[in-house]
């Protein structure tokens, strides 16, 4: 993943006066690097099983359910339906909006979109 992707996601994420280092860019790079080839090297797997050459969006979904992260599993899927029907054309399918960005005013924050709790650390 390009540098440069993960400053324009990092800003988007964080509030506006936040700032990131660039060692901290460079850790979010090389982790994202590392998770897509995790997901990616069990999808393959699931490729290799079925005889197939050719890996598609399905085995990427299976691996990441298999791999434990169950709950990124719905959220993929309502916005692969969502993008295939924007590909189609398909206007009169009705999706209710997307929930809107988490902000945490701490430095620890959820992930989940559907959640604004702060990830419990224990106190030193």
């Amino acid at each position: 993943m390009p540098i440069t992707n993960v400053t324009k996601i990092t800003r988007k994420i964080l509030p506006n006066n936040a700032k990131i280092s660039d060692s901290a860019k460079e850790m979010i790079q090389q982790s994202a690097t590392k998770f897509i080839t995790f997901v990616t090297r069990k999808a393959k797997e699931r490729c290799q099983s079925e005889y197939r050459k050719i890996m598609n969006v399905e085995d990427m979904l299976w691996a990441i359910q298999k791999l434990g992260f169950d709950d990124y599993v719905g959220p993929l899927t309502v916005f692969l339906q969502r993008y295939r029907d924007i590909e189609r054309g398909d206007s009169s399918t009705y999706h209710p909006p997307l929930p809107p960005p988490v902000h945490s005013s701490g430095p620890n924050f959820s992930m989940d979109p559907n959640t604004n709790t702060e990830m419990c650390h224990p106190k030193w």
